[in-house]
C-alpha cells in the first residue's frame, strides 16, 4: 500500500511503516471514512428493516446492492498469540461505592486490599464507609455525653431549651459527618481523618460541655 495523506496514521509510517502496516486499515482517515460510510449504510438497512413508517417505500430488495457500496469488510487475521491471565471473577464487576454499604466489615475489607493489589486508585469511597463503622458508635457515646452535660445546666425556659439545644448540635453533627464523607471520598483524600474530624470536634465539645456540667 502506497502511503498518501488518506491512509497515513502518524510521522511513524517512516520508518516503523513495516511494524504497523496492518494498522492502516483500522486507524487512518481512509479507514475512518470506510467505517463511518459502513456504520451508516447499515444504520439505514436496520431502519428499513424495522420497517420505519417514513422508509416504508423504499425497496427492500436493493439492500444487498446497497452493501456493495463499501468493499472489503472487516475481516480477522492471525497474528502472534498471547495468553493474559486477569485475576477477576464476575463477582467483581458487580461491587459499586452504593453496595459497600450492604458488605459485611470483613468483606469490605478484603475487597479494599484486592482492590489495592489490583491497581485501583480511589478506593476512598470505600475507605469512608469501612471507617464509618468505627467512628459512628463512638459518635453515639460523644452525643450522649453532650446530652448528659446539658441536662446539668439550668437554663430559663425549663427542659425544652436544653432540648432544643441538644437536637441542633445533632443536626450539626450529621451535617459536618456528611461533609466529611463527601470530602474524604476524594481521590487523594485521607478519608480516616475526614472521617474522624466531626468526632474530633465533637468529643471536645463533650469534653468541655461534662467538665463544666456541675460549674
Amino acid at each position: 500500500m502506497n502511503v498518501t495523506q488518506l491512509n497515513a496514521i502518524s510521522p511513524i509510517d517512516g520508518r516503523y511503516r513495516g511494524k504497523i502496516a496492518q494498522l492502516a486499515n483500522y486507524f487512518s482517515e481512509e479507514a475512518l471514512i470506510k467505517y463511518r460510510v459502513l456504520v451508516e449504510i447499515e444504520y439505514f438497512i436496520a431502519l428499513c428493516e424495522i420497517p420505519l413508517p417514513q422508509l416504508g417505500s423504499f425497496d427492500l430488495a436493493l439492500l444487498p446492492k446497497l452493501r456493495k457500496v463499501y468493499k472489503d469488510r472487516d475481516s480477522i487475521f492471525g497474528g502472534i498469540n498471547l495468553d493474559t491471565t486477569f485475576t477477576f471473577t464476575p463477582k467483581d464487576f458487580l461491587y459499586k461505592s452504593a453496595l459497600a454499604q450492604e458488605m459485611p466489615s470483613n468483606e469490605l475489607s478484603e475487597f479494599i486490599k484486592i482492590s489495592k493489589k489490583r491497581g485501583v486508585k480511589n478506593l476512598n469511597a470505600y475507605l469512608v464507609e469501612f471507617h464509618k463503622r468505627t467512628s459512628l458508635p463512638i459518635a453515639s457515646y460523644i452525643l450522649t455525653i453532650i446530652a448528659v452535660a446539658l441536662a446539668f445546666k439550668k437554663k430559663r425556659g425549663g427542659i425544652g431549651v436544653n432540648l432544643g439545644i441538644g437536637v441542633t448540635i445533632m443536626f450539626i453533627y450529621v451535617f459536618f459527618l456528611k461533609v466529611a464523607e463527601v470530602l474524604g471520598a476524594v481521590a487523594g483524600a485521607n478519608s480516616l481523618l475526614y472521617v474522624w474530624i466531626p468526632n474530633i470536634i465533637f468529643g471536645l465539645l463533650a469534653l468541655y460541655l461534662f467538665l463544666n456540667a456541675k460549674k
